[in-house]
């Protein structure tokens, strides 16, 4: 099946995991626990590491989001979906949206993508 044509409820227990250990792995600034879902490729991107590495160190937000999330929205395109939430941070007053990209790639759901507006 698609991704795309999962249920709302099917995408979410996904999501939710992944977005769980993404934010972990923010939180520790532990490269491998937050890129564990991303492809292969990007993994091992030196450039995508030193720009995650490098946001780490000058967005507070991102080392900080709190582990409650309000679940907003899954978007549905042809072969991927993103799913959003709402959350604050435990260091940066207001309130955030992140997002994660996700698709079917050698027949296991990857992350192509994380947002943070």
């Amino acid at each position: 099946m698609k991704i795309e044509e999962k249920s709302d409820s099917e995408i979410l227990k996904i999501a939710e995991s992944m977005w769980d250990e993404i934010v972990e792995g923010c939180r520790a600034k532990d490269w491998v626990s937050y890129s564990q879902f991303f492809t292969e490729d990007d993994r091992s991107d030196p450039e995508h590491k030193k720009d995650i590495l490098n946001q780490w160190e000058n967005n507070p937000v991102l080392v900080s989001i709190q582990k409650e999330k309000q679940f907003l929205s899954i978007l549905r395109r042809e072969n991927e979906v993103v799913v959003v939430w709402r959350f604050g941070s435990t260091a940066v007053n207001g309130e955030f949206m992140g997002s994660l990209h996700l698709a079917v790639i050698d027949s296991a759901i990857r992350v192509i993508g994380v947002g943070l507006h």
